[in-house]
């Protein structure tokens, strides 16, 4: 990848690749604006609406949510840096076009706010990078946060420090000109939100040579006051690390203390880049999949006045480009209960506007997604979105592969989702290809444009998939986009299908075209 940077100015007409190709240093000044978090980010206009016609939309949530947020952590941002880190995966690969379309994901979400959990740059730990190049991740970390749409909370991970083990509080003045105070809160809608700062200073070497973890003397007097005052406001308050509190020097301490009330919901934590769950006490503690090796993670928390949670776990649809099968991190999503968490009484929705078809198909929302299961083996399930049949149409989807065969969008089918036009991916070598753009309207697989995109299994896909006159068009995002001229038809059904295995889905939209 090429380290060249382009020139470009800091206005909201910046372009895609001078957004994240020049690094500018910012000062606090040069960021100075409507603040909404009290420490000078700018107020960014709302993006302009589509004029589409949204004939079916979900992303299978439980409606009356308070708050929507969304929590990234280990972005790994150092694009110059070809060392390989993280266990073979090489975390700084490809990193501005990963940040670049972390902007897009996350301002698509629509999201409250944004708590971006610590390690967003790679200075400090093993990385240890020299002074000019940690003050330009900085200036970056700024640029990229002024490129939301929403109010966003920087953290700092062990990897904000600038050098290998954090010695002294001084190290943070850098950072703390550009994003504020290392640790914080910020109330919004019934809940307390704190952002944590897990280092505690080895002033001396006096703990050995390596980093330490936890909360320093002032930083828990601070926490217990902020949640008395959360509890007399009555705010249900949730928690933010980048380091889980099982690492903490303190982690008995911290336990007694965020169990002494009643208003701790749950706790979020990056670090280990990867999906799992355990209590701290009566306290849940979220582990989060990071957002530097792919399957690229970012997790999606519904928030309800009633203290549940409905927490989400997002990828980034971005697969390696440089066909490098190992770029993906096998089992770090976790679960599928660990991928897909409801806090509080279960979400359970029904199929509505949604139809199944095959005859050991099975599918159910629960959890904020939909999982769809093809059944026996060489079988196909298939869901139709149930309106009035249309032509000229676009489908939208989410999904995850798992351990499926083959999975695609639907156009123009018949009423049991046969015939019509089909977009598939299939995880299999194929000396064919791997992504199709197939015509089935005559009842034979006629295959009208294909790629060999290299393709991981278990991986998160966004797909989009339109009739529009007399052209059909595939785009498999970050990937391919597939496209033929077709002949006549009249119009039919949209939807998606799964072959020998199993599928889940996370958003599906169906607009005019």
């Amino acid at each position: 990848m090429s380290s060249k940077k382009d020139n470009g100015d800091s206005s909201r007409g910046i372009s895609r690749r001078s957004f994240l190709g020049s690094v500018t240093v910012l000062t606090a000044a040069s960021l100075a604006g409507s603040p909404k978090f009290g420490f000078g980010m700018p107020d960014i206009l709302e993006p302009q609406k589509t004029t589409s016609s949204v004939l079916f939309s979900t992303d299978f949530i439980p409606p009356g949510s308070s708050l929507k947020l969304a929590f990234v952590a280990d972005h790994h941002y150092w694009p110059d840096h070809q060392a390989n880190w993280g266990g073979g995966t090489q975390m700084t690969r490809q990193s501005e076009e990963r940040m670049l379309d972390l902007v897009d994901c996350l301002n698509m979400e629509e999201v409250d706010i944004s708590i971006h959990g610590g390690d967003v740059i790679d200075a400090g730990s093993a990385f240890n990078p020299p002074q000019d190049e940690y003050v330009k991740q900085l200036a970056f970390k700024a640029r990229f946060l002024r490129g939301l749409d929403h109010t966003t909370v920087p953290m700092a991970g062990n990897h904000e420090t600038p050098t290998a083990r954090y010695k002294d509080e001084s190290e943070m003045e850098q950072w703390s000109k550009l994003f504020g105070p290392t640790y914080r809160y910020l109330d919004r809608k019934g809940f307390r939100l704190i952002a944590l700062f897990p280092m505690i200073p080895n002033t001396s070497g006096r703990y050995g040579g390596s980093n330490i973890y936890g909360l320093d003397e002032k930083q828990v007097r601070w926490l217990a006051g902020i949640l008395k005052d959360a509890v007399a406001k009555k705010l249900k308050v949730l928690l933010f690390s980048h380091v889980s509190p099982l690492s903490y020097i303190n982690r008995s301490e911290f336990e007694v203390l965020v169990n002494s009330v009643d208003c701790v919901k749950a706790m979020f934590c990056g670090h280990e880049h990867r999906n799992y769950f355990f209590p701290l006490g009566k306290v849940p503690v979220l582990m989060r999949a990071g957002n530097a090796m792919a399957p690229l993670g970012y997790t999606i928390i519904h928030a309800y006045s009633d203290g549940r949670l409905i927490v989400v776990q997002k990828s980034q649809h971005f697969p390696f480009l440089d066909f490098v099968s190992t770029g993906l991190r096998k089992g770090a999503q976790g679960r599928e209960i660990e991928r897909y968490v409801t806090l509080g009484t279960p979400s359970v929705l029904p199929l509505k506007g949604i139809r199944l078809i095959g005859n050991s198909a099975s599918a159910k929302i629960r959890n904020g997604h939909l999982r769809l299961d093809s059944g026996r083996e060489s079988q196909r399930g298939t869901l139709l979105i149930d309106v009035a049949d249309v032509r000229n149409a676009r489908i939208s989807l989410s999904m995850v592969a798992e351990r499926a065969a083959r999975i695609g969008a639907i156009a123009l089918a018949g009423p049991n989702g046969e015939g019509g036009l089909e977009t598939s991916l299939t995880v299999g070598t194929s000396g064919q290809g791997r992504l199709f753009l197939t015509d089935l309207r005559k009842g034979k697989g006629n295959p009208l444009d294909r790629s060999w995109f290299n393709v991981h299994p278990g991986g998160a896909y966004k797909c989009t998939l339109q009739v529009r006159g007399k052209e059909v068009r595939a785009d498999w995002k970050n990937m391919a986009s597939l496209k033929a001229p077709i002949q006549g038809g009249g119009p039919g059904k949209f939807g998606l299908f799964v072959e020998n295995g199993t599928l889940f889905l996370t958003d599906i939209k169906l607009e005019k075209a």
